[in-house]
């Protein structure tokens, strides 16, 4: 779904960032409503605290707002491919991040699986110079 999505912003970057980030806020709210009977039972209403509910919906605001905004800016104007290499960045960061919170121990095949994503985010950044000649 990303590269479908990177692709159709990639070639038609007209529309804004905000509201980029907003139609992808929108959908992925939508597939959250769809998918989370699915998933798991909804939370008992006594479960949520007043703090709880506020602390959400400000960390989205502002983490998801800005982060989505400044994403799809970005990917009008990288090329799909790069987009999906910097972004399973996340995942390395995110495994590292668990691992680190709930001290656990990253396997070694996990290791070279997070190896592998650094290492190709790092080739296709790589400036490549023009062969002389």
């Amino acid at each position: 779904m990303w590269s479908v999505a990177t692709t159709g912003i990639r070639l038609r970057p007209t529309l804004p960032a905000p509201e980029a980030a907003f139609v992808f806020a929108c959908g992925a709210t939508l597939g959250a409503v769809l998918l989370a009977p699915v998933l798991a039972a909804p939370p008992r209403a006594a479960d949520l605290g007043a703090g709880t509910v506020a602390m959400a919906l400000g960390a989205g605001a502002l983490w998801w707002g800005l982060s989505m905004a400044s994403l799809m800016w970005a990917t009008s104007r990288l090329d799909p491919a790069r987009v999906g290499l910097l972004l399973m960045s996340e995942v390395l960061v995110g495994a590292l991040t668990a691992a680190w919170v709930a001290g656990e121990r990253l396997s070694p095949t996990e290791l070279a699986g997070g190896a592998l994503v650094l290492s190709a985010a790092i080739l296709e950044l790589w400036p490549v110079r023009a062969p002389r000649g």
